[in-house]
Parts: C-alpha cells; sequence; structure tokens
C-alpha cells in the first residue's frame, strides 16, 4: 500500500479502480509504473543529478513518508538502468546508455519534440484505448463468425475468451 497522492487517476482508470476513503491504496506497479522508478530517471535526465545526489534525495523523501531510508548508489543505478529505456521509449525516443553518451544530445527518430506526459495526458491516452478495447470484442465475434460459420455475439467471445 502506497499514499494515494503516489497514485496518478490515469493509473487507477487504466486499473478499473477507484480511490477509496482511506490514506492508502494499492501499490499500482513497479518498473515503469512505480513513482520513484520515474523521479529516478527525471531526477538524473532533467535534473542532471549523479547517482549518488539521487539516492540521497530518494532516502530524504522516504523519511518524510516515514518510510526507512534504504536506497543505496548501486540500488539506483539499476532501476535507472531498467527504467530508462522503458520511458524513452514511451515518448519515442532511443535510450542511449550513459556510458555511451557523447553528450546531452540524444538521439530523437524523425525529429520530433519531446512529449511532456502530464495526468491530463495520461487520462486521454487510457480512455481512447478503453475506447478500442470496447470495440475489440465485437470485432472479435464477427471474425469468429465469419471464419468458422458460428455464431456468437461480443459477450460469449468475451466470457470465452476470459475462460481460456
Amino acid at each position: 500500500m502506497v499514499p494515494q497522492e503516489e497514485v496518478t487517476d490515469a493509473a487507477l482508470l487504466k486499473r478499473g479502480l477507484t480511490r477509496g476513503n482511506g490514506p492508502n491504496i494499492c501499490k499500482r506497479g513497479y518498473g515503469a509504473n512505480d513513482p520513484e522508478n520515474i523521479a529516478i530517471v527525471n531526477m538524473r535526465e532533467s535534473e542532471g543529478m549523479n547517482f549518488d545526489q539521487i539516492k540521497d534525495e530518494m532516502n530524504r523523501r522516504r523519511i518524510e513518508a516515514g518510510r526507512d531510508p534504504v536506497l543505496t548508489t548501486t540500488g539506483v543505478t539499476g532501476r535507472y538502468n531498467r527504467t530508462a529505456p522503458l520511458l524513452f521509449a514511451a515518448q519515442g525516443e532511443v535510450f542511449v546508455p550513459l556510458s555511451k553518451r557523447g553528450g546531452k544530445n540524444r538521439p530523437n527518430p524523425g525529429g520530433e519534440t519531446k512529449m511532456v506526459w502530464t495526468d491530463a495526458l495520461d487520462i486521454k491516452l487510457v480512455n481512447c484505448v478503453k475506447e478500442i478495447e470496447s470495440k475489440k470484442w465485437e470485432e472479435v465475434a464477427k471474425l469468429f463468425n465469419e471464419t468458422t460459420g458460428k455464431t456468437i455475439n461480443f459477450l460469449q467471445a468475451a466470457q470465452r475468451h476470459g475462460m481460456l
């Protein structure tokens, strides 16, 4: 369980959850969804902090939140190395490991500007995915009916698939 403010509305919407009345909510996940991992990548990429500085800052935040300050420089470095490639890919960028960078410039395929994700944009993305997914089972049932000669509706298709 983590404090409610650490979980975005978009993350809850994606999982079909609503906020409760209590101060905590189930942790939303690990990896690229973990708020600490996102903060680590942002501190390194946006603020130019080194991993020792990031460790100190993250442990300070943990103490303020009443949690144990157990992060190490090695642990922070590992979390950065696992998370940064995923976050870069989500922004349409190619992750270049720190050891391979010749400077601050990163490759940017197609020359697009960097996307700055906000909670409002995350919510819009989740809603777009939900809209497309809501039509998915109608398409599945139609294709099933066409290819088998049997007739099922979208609900039957979804329920049967969920049972598999």
